[in-house]
C-alpha cells in the first residue's frame, strides 16, 4: 500500500507527500524481519530526497537500499522483483548515480550507473530496460555528455517504438533533439523536443518536469529566441515551487541570469544576483556540481568587468574541492577559465 501511494504522488510532483509518505514506510519498516521492505522504504526516501533537492540525504538512503539489497537471498530478490515488476537496484542505482554527480563525484557516480546497467542487462522486463536508458540518459544530459545520451537515446528509442511506450518515446524523441543542438537547424531541434515533452506530459506525470523545461530553455536560448526561454525559465521556477521538485532550482536561477546577458539589454547587474542566488542556493543543496557551474557563470562576468582577483578567488578554491570528475565537462570548463584568468 506504502508503495502504491507513494508512486502516485511521487509521479503527480506531490513531492511533499511523496515525501511524508516515504517517512512513514521507512519508520513501519525499520525495525521489521522483511528486508526487501525495508530495502523498499530507504530507495522511496532516497528517489523523493533526490527530487527535492537534498543530495547527501538521497545518497544515504539509495546507498542503504543498495546495500540491503544485496543481502536479500535470491528467492526474495526474485519475488520482490516479481512483486514491483522492476529490478529496484535499477532505479536506486542511477538515482544514486545522479545524487553522486550533484555532490561532487562524477566517478562515482558513473559507477552507480554502471551498477544499474549490470542489472537492467539482465532484467526480462521491458519497463525495467526502458527506465533504465532514460535515467541513465538523465545523467548524461546533467554532465553535459551527448555521447551517453545519444546512445541512451537511441537505445530507449527501439524499445519505445517495438513496445509502443509512449511516455519513453517521448523521452527519446526530446533526448534527441537535445543531442541535435548546436550541430542542426535550431528550430527543428527546438520543435522536436515540443513535441518529445508534449508526449511525456500527456501521460500525467509531472517528475523531471523543472529539469526538462530547463533544456527546452537552453534550446531556445541557442536558437536566439532569448523572451521565450525566459518564459520557459519563470515557468520551471514556478513548477519547482508547485511540486516541490527543487532539485534543478539553482541551474533555473544561474540560466536566467544567462538569458538576462543575452538579451538587448544586457542587464550585467540583474544576473550578477541571479548567479549570487544560484550560488547561495547550490551550496545550501551541496550541490556542488550546481555550484561549480553557477561560479563560472558568475567569474566570467567579473572578467568582463576586470575583476580577475575576484573571479580566481570563487573558481580556485571550488575547483580544488574536487577530487573526481576532470574528464567532465563541468570541471574542464572551469580549469580552463581559472588557468586564463590567472
Amino acid at each position: 500500500m506504502f508503495y502504491g501511494l507513494w508512486a502516485a504522488y511521487a509521479l503527480r510532483g506531490e513531492h511533499a507527500r511523496a515525501a511524508a509518505l516515504a517517512v512513514d514506510f521507512l519508520a513501519a519498516e525499520e525495525t521489521g524481519a522483511d528486508g526487501s521492505l525495508r530495502m523498499m522504504a530507504h530507495r522511496v526516501l532516497g528517489t523523493t530526497r533526490m527530487h527535492m533537492g537534498e543530495f547527501a540525504e538521497a545518497r544515504t538512503q539509495l546507498t542503504r537500499a543498495l546495500e540491503l539489497f544485496d543481502n536479500i537471498d535470491r528467492i526474495d530478490r526474485s519475488d520482490l522483483v516479481a512483486r514491483l515488476g522492476v529490478d529496484p537496484a535499477i532505479p536506486a542505482g542511477c538515482q544514486l548515480g545522479w545524487a553522486l554527480c550533484q555532490l561532487g563525484y562524477a566517478d562515482q557516480g558513473l559507477s552507480a550507473l554502471e551498477r544499474a546497467r549490470a542489472a537492467g542487462s539482465a532484467a526480462p522486463q521491458v519497463q525495467a530496460k526502458a527506465s533504465l536508458h532514460q535515467h541513465s540518459a538523465m545523467v548524461g544530459m546533467l554532465l553535459l555528455d551527448k555521447v551517453l545520451v545519444q546512445q541512451e537515446a537511441l537505445a530507449l528509442a527501439d524499445l519505445a517504438v517495438q513496445h509502443r511506450l509512449h511516455m519513453h518515446q517521448g523521452y527519446a524523441t526530446l533526448l534527441h533533439a537535445w543531442v541535435a543542438m548546436g550541430s542542426s537547424d535550431p528550430t527543428d531541434s527546438v520543435a522536436a523536443y515540443e513535441t518529445g515533452l508534449d508526449a511525456i506530459v500527456a501521460t500525467g506525470t509531472r517528475t523531471w518536469g523543472p529539469f526538462l523545461l530547463s533544456g527546452l530553455a537552453e534550446l531556445l536560448a541557442a536558437s536566439g529566441e532569448t523572451a521565450r526561454a525566459h518564459r520557459i525559465i519563470e515557468r520551471a521556477i514556478v513548477q519547482s515551487a508547485e511540486t516541490g521538485e527543487n532539485m534543478v532550482d539553482p541551474e533555473l536561477l544561474r540560466m536566467r541570469g544567462e538569458l538576462f546577458l543575452k538579451d538587448d539589454k544586457r542587464d550585467l547587474g540583474e544576473a550578477a544576483r541571479c548567479f549570487e542566488h544560484a550560488l547561495s542556493r547550490a551550496r545550501s543543496q551541496r550541490a556542488r556540481l550546481w555550484e561549480l557551474r553557477a561560479a563560472v557563470s558568475l567569474a566570467r562576468l567579473w572578467v568582463d568587468r576586470r575583476e580577475r582577483s575576484k573571479a580566481i578567488d570563487l573558481l580556485a578554491p571550488i575547483c580544488s574541492g574536487f577530487t573526481e570528475g576532470f574528464d567532465t565537462a563541468d570541471l574542464k570548463q572551469a580549469v580552463a577559465l581559472l588557468e586564463a584568468v590567472s
